[in-house]
């Protein structure tokens, strides 16, 4: 399965959806199949290797850049890395590139999803975490997402005043390294 890009470091949204309904299983909480998301894509799509990395080699070979839309509802509300509020929006940017997911790494978000269980995730992540948020909707009532590289808080008070129940650290393996 397409589960990781070819021209970019990052996996694609068939590879978050599984690392989440693992996340899912673990916490013992619903999950959604993917009949429960539209899917969207974008062809011609070429990633970090190429633009960030310069691979030029790659660039004979564009890829289809696919997203899943969640059909739930759901309230993303994005913050600075000090958790000041900034804006209101959904979880996906129009961008053409993996910064399509959350707006990329420069925002902490959090996700009120309409799901009454008690249940509060906070997702550290890198950016291979960014394309998770869309799957964790059916299990939490709220998702928050931080990047690690860049939230200024204290991480066990945060969880404190927010009431998190579920930790999900979500790393590159080079991250770990």
């Amino acid at each position: 399965e397409y589960i990781y890009a070819k021209t970019d470091h990052h996996w694609m949204a068939l590879g978050a959806y599984y690392a989440a309904e693992a996340l899912c299983k673990e916490a013992g909480v619903e999950f959604d199949s993917l009949d429960r998301f539209t899917a969207n894509s974008l062809d011609g799509f070429l990633g970090s290797i190429v633009t960030g990395y310069g691979v030029k080699e790659l660039e004979k070979y564009p890829e289809t850049f696919t997203w899943y839309e969640p059909t739930r509802e759901y309230t993303a509300y994005y913050y600075s890395q000090n958790y000041d509020f900034k804006f209101e929006g959904t979880l996906f940017s129009t961008a053409k590139t993996y910064s399509k997911f959350i707006h990329g790494d420069s925002y902490a978000v959090r996700v009120e999803t309409g799901v009454k269980n008690g249940r509060k995730l906070l997702v550290i992540k890198d950016s291979f975490g960014n394309a998770l948020a869309p799957f964790l909707l059916a299990g939490f009532e709220e998702v928050y997402v931080v990047d690690y590289r860049k939230f200024n808080c204290n991480v066990l008070e945060f969880i404190e005043e927010n009431g998190i129940t579920v930790v999900s650290l979500n790393l590159a393996a080079f991250s770990v390294a």
